[in-house]
């Protein structure tokens, strides 16, 4: 019972998706965009205590952030921010990585009877339109850190 129960915790810790990989072609400048970061992370219902990246509507708890590049939330600083844009689409938790002139798609959670094609090509389009370019304090704390200097 404590095995079953471990896996289970893993699995769900570990995100599972029985969706495919894809390919998206890409407009120039989505693909100049993707080019530049190489990877743009959007990850859905954060896990990070931040009132911008959340919503609350009658029905919905519904938070995502973008994050571009090799960086973490771990860092102080990093390309990351609030995807207050994708804010009515319905998305997985995705990794985008650039391939020459098309973006390839890696589902993190989420599946089939989730979500479409066309919907996960829809919000791997508006990641990267959106994704942060610049790199910004992770925290307030490293924010008000940082204001002294």
């Amino acid at each position: 019972m404590k095995i079953h129960f471990i896996v289970l915790i893993l699995i769900t810790l570990a995100g599972c998706s029985d969706i495919p990989d894809q390919r998206l072609a890409l407009n120039t400048e989505l693909e100049s965009k993707l080019s530049k970061l190489q990877t743009v992370r959007l990850v859905r219902n954060p896990n990070i205590f931040s009132i911008e990246c959340r919503w609350f509507e009658p029905g919905t708890d519904i938070g995502y952030y973008l994050l571009s590049g090799d960086g973490k939330l771990t860092d102080d600083y990093a390309m990351w921010k609030c995807a207050n844009e994708l804010k009515y689409l319905p998305c997985p938790s995705m990794t985008i990585e650039s391939d020459k002139s098309e973006a390839i798609i890696s589902v993190n959670s989420g599946d089939k009877s989730q979500y479409s094609k066309e919907q996960v090509q829809r919000c791997a389009t508006a990641a990267i339109k959106h994704a942060p370019t610049e790199m910004t304090a992770t925290s307030d704390d490293v924010a008000n850190r940082d204001s002294w200097n």
